[in-house]
């Protein structure tokens, strides 16, 4: 036996468009997912980071350095205040 739903579609409208079409996708899953940050090397992705405010968006390096802060406590930032290392890109 098939059972149905009902759910209410609204309509949403971004704050600012990304130039390349496919990040949308990744923009509406931040929002809609209510994440608190979107790590991407993307650039059209950090072009639009200042209109959304509802995330962070930076690179891998500074969010696992933002990690790092979080479960130390440091306000320095630095990879040696904790037991993670970041590796460089190659």
């Amino acid at each position: 036996m098939l059972r149905a739903e009902q759910v209410q579609v609204s309509w949403f409208h971004f704050r600012h468009y990304p130039v390349d079409p496919d990040d949308v996708a990744f923009v509406l899953a931040a929002i809609n997912g209510k994440a608190t940050h979107l790590v991407t090397r993307d650039k059209h992705l950090t072009d639009v980071a200042h209109f959304y405010h509802e995330f962070s968006t930076c690179g891998a390096k500074e969010f696992l350095l933002k990690i790092a802060q979080a479960k130390t406590g440091s306000t320095r930032g630095e990879p040696g205040d904790t037991k993670y290392s970041i590796v460089p890109e190659s």
